[in-house]
């Protein structure tokens, strides 16, 4: 029996060891708390099993490290059954007080019954690793006691919230409290049989599934939503008083210069055209193509002011990802703010760098400037909002602005290499 024991766990530990490796492959930017919780747990039950299986396959009962090593892995189980309250409560969305309150509660009943294991390994009065008997019914039912304590709360709170997660997922979270809880019972009917870890890893393994097609779905979710934002983007990008400035000064330049109205209506035509390619893609682009379009943008934007301003590029590094129309926007507000509402020759300045940590893309201008924080509390101002979210939800980037009245404005973002 110890040997089909020891292969159990070890099999159940291999599977676990799969779960948490495929969970971790994943590279969710900033993964939930859920699937935080969950990768800990896995890899807990891992731990126990693993630990388990080595004290039935490679040590005897009659061994002092037999006891030693299953004491090990039974104190896992109540490192595990903390995780699994803290993973309960964050879906069940708790307020602050009650959740921590009933988490201590439940941590000291794991600390008290992690104490009682420690003082049974050293002189057994709950179970005999060497008869692999309880060698007290008090004993057993205290242990029993701590752990199913808070294995039941956990499935109460479960049934008393499921209008919060819908009962198909309530049912497939509480087999993680009645499970492990009926193999203890068993354990004591049926002296020899093992079945904990066996049901541990059979309810990991559902709820794996069950955590992954939740990922799916919310990752369907935020697609429909930055294909959203992004289609507004580019609405924003093409609104008609930019399109009616651009053909005025294309209609004047037919007069005035025909080869350069021309060549504005060959450069109109190419900034149309990423423009319409990035919302049907709406992919990641590389940093170089971004700088691209922006050059057709200023270079439209020159031949309407003419001599008003001129721009500067120090490229630096610009073979990252960003999403497209993240660094023209910032481009457009430097011309709008920082050009057309000066009196003085405007300068624009567009330059990118890598650091050890980030790729940095850097817009600034010498424009009149402005109170930053009162542009921020602007409500109206969907730009800046939507590059923040959209460089969020992608890149894990981040936006900062730092503007001066009388000076000039600086735009930066920060996209992590990782």
């Amino acid at each position: 029996m110890g040997t089909v024991n020891g292969v159990l766990n070890l099999f159940c530990a291999a599977v676990m060891l799969l779960l948490w490796f495929g969970l971790l492959q994943q590279h969710l930017h900033k993964p939930p708390k859920e699937v935080k919780y969950f990768r800990y747990m896995l890899f807990t039950a891992f731990v126990m099993m693993l630990l388990e299986s080595l004290a039935w396959l490679l040590l005897t009962p009659y061994d002092g490290w037999f006891r030693f090593v299953a004491m090990l892995s039974s104190v896992a189980f109540f490192v595990f059954l903390p995780l699994y309250t803290r993973y309960v409560y964050y879906l069940l969305g708790l307020q602050a007080d009650n959740k921590l309150r009933l988490v201590q509660i439940n941590d000291l009943l794991c600390a008290v019954a992690v104490v009682l294991l420690i003082v049974n390994a050293i002189h057994p009065f709950i179970f005999d690793y060497h008869t692999l008997k309880f060698v007290h019914p008090v004993g057993a039912a205290a242990i029993i006691l701590l752990g199913g304590t808070v294995l039941v709360v956990n499935c109460a709170w479960l049934i008393l919230y499921r209008e919060r997660i819908g009962w198909y997922h309530v049912a497939l979270l509480v087999p993680m409290s009645i499970l492990p809880l009926l193999s203890f019972l068993l354990r004591i009917w049926f002296e020899g049989l093992e079945l904990f870890y066996v049901f541990v890893a059979f309810v990991m393994i559902v709820n794996y599934v069950r955590l992954n097609a939740n990922l799916f779905f919310n990752f369907k979710k935020q697609q429909e939503k930055l294909r959203s934002l992004q289609i507004r983007s580019t609405t924003e990008r093409m609104k008609p008083h930019y399109i009616y400035n651009v053909l005025t000064s294309i209609y004047y330049l037919c007069e005035t210069d025909p080869m350069l109205a021309q060549q504005a209506v060959g450069t109109f035509s190419d900034y149309l055209r990423s423009v319409l390619n990035n919302l049907d893609t709406g992919e990641l682009i590389e940093f170089s193509e971004e700088v691209q379009t922006i050059k057709r943008y200023l270079k439209l934007e020159q031949m309407r002011f003419g001599d008003r301003f001129h721009v500067r590029y120090d490229i630096q590094a610009d073979n990252f990802l960003l999403p497209p129309f993240t660094v023209q926007p910032l481009v457009e507000n430097a011309v709008k703010h920082g050009v057309e509402t000066s009196d003085r020759v405007g300068e624009i300045v567009i330059e990118s760098f890598e650091t050890p940590e980030n790729y940095t893309v850097v817009v600034r201008d010498n424009g009149k400037g402005f109170d930053v924080e009162h542009f921020q509390q602007n409500k109206s101002n969907f730009g800046l909002r939507y590059i923040q979210k959209l460089l969020d939800m992608t890149v894990g980037g981040k936006l900062s602005l730092e503007s001066e009245i009388g000076v000039g404005t600086m735009v930066t973002l920060r996209i992590p290499k990782n």
